[in-house]
């Protein structure tokens, strides 16, 4: 009997000292998404500054091409935090893919490049007009590359058509989807008459006098839209609160320090991308351009993401309306701000 009792009691102690799920401190690994672009400038100078360590786990930084392969990523389990646009984070959330965003990163980020000629005609004529005339002349639709259906790109681009300009973007134009590589391949050989595009590769087409230019910018029709953010899992919050809590932080930290510091943190990305890839020169122009402003204030530019996300929902980018609740959780910044109030916005 006292042996049978000496067990239970053993057995009690395992129990009431092995740690609950919900008590774990840190997970074995954080896994961060990310795409190689100006927009995700934080991620760049969290990683080459080493903050990433105070979040007491091995870190795993995995790049992408763009927010739709993020979606599947975090459907499946495979990352718990991304630096994602806006739409893509939208779409899973209207999928039930289990994700908050918890900062923004930036806004008004993209440009609209055209070439010589047809950006001559945008200039003298207004875009519906130029868009005709270039048909007439051409005998065919204006051709403009862009990122695959549901990425922020994508997204900004059928709404500046659509809703600004009152035009039919499947007819008006013809929207031709690429990778971001296969992008740019298509505007150096030619292939395209436009192209969106996110920094650097918006100064780079300056800088490497490609015969193109960026006579236009989201800003212009969408203000203020965040057009990237930070996304965690909504488990991994739940699951690792103060971890969750801490990303952010950082994540308003490196935000700081590319608005106070932007040549350092040019070359912070240059030395994380390659300097063959993003030479410093270039980041250093592309912060300074405007698709070079950041925000983490999650609560900015929410209302002009609400109007892009019912337009997208209307045309079938986005499954269903999403909610700024649904889509959002605001407590973490400002839990973070309401002790480190000089990282707000």
């Amino acid at each position: 009997m006292k042996k049978q009792l000496g067990l239970v009691l053993f057995a009690f102690f395992l129990v009431a000292c092995a740690p609950s799920a919900a008590s774990v401190a840190a997970p074995a690994k954080i896994r961060i998404g990310y795409q190689p672009v100006m927009p995700m400038m934080p991620f760049f100078v969290a990683q080459e500054q080493g903050w990433w360590k105070e979040l007491g786990a091995p870190v795993e930084t995995i790049k992408f091409t763009s927010g739709p392969p993020m979606i599947q990523a975090f459907a499946a389990g495979d990352i718990d935090a991304a630096y994602i646009g806006t739409t893509p984070a939208a779409i899973a959330v209207a999928r039930g893919v289990p994700i908050k965003i918890v900062a923004n990163s930036t806004n008004g980020a993209m440009g609209i490049a055209m070439s010589k000629d047809l950006a001559a005609l945008y200039k003298s004529l207004g875009p519906v007009q130029a868009l005709s005339a270039f048909r007439e002349q051409q005998g065919r639709p204006v051709k403009i590359a862009t990122l695959a259906k549901g990425s922020a790109p994508d997204a900004e681009l059928r709404f500046w058509l659509g809703e600004q300009l009152g035009l039919n973007p499947d007819t008006a134009v013809e929207i031709v989807p690429l990778g971001e590589e296969q992008l740019r391949q298509a505007m150096v050989a030619n292939q395209v008459d436009a192209a969106t595009l996110m920094e650097p590769f918006a100064t780079m087409v300056a800088k490497q006098n490609l015969p193109f230019e960026v006579p236009l910018w989201s800003d212009a029709f969408l203000p203020g839209v965040p057009g990237s953010a930070l996304a965690l899992r909504t488990d991994f919050i739940q699951k690792y609160p103060t971890v969750a809590k801490k990303m952010v932080e950082i994540h308003l930290r490196a935000t700081k320090f590319v608005e106070q510091k932007p040549d350092d943190a040019a070359k912070m990305a240059s030395d994380l991308l390659g300097a063959d890839v993003l030479p410093e020169a270039i980041a250093r122009a592309a912060l300074a351009s405007p698709g070079g402003s950041f925000v983490a204030n999650p609560r900015t530019g929410l209302q002009m993401l609400m109007t892009l996300n019912a337009y997208a929902a209307k045309i079938g980018v986005l499954p269903r309306t999403v909610s700024a609740e649904e889509l959002y959780d605001f407590s973490l910044y400002d839990a973070v701000v309401k002790e480190h109030p000089n990282l707000g916005d």
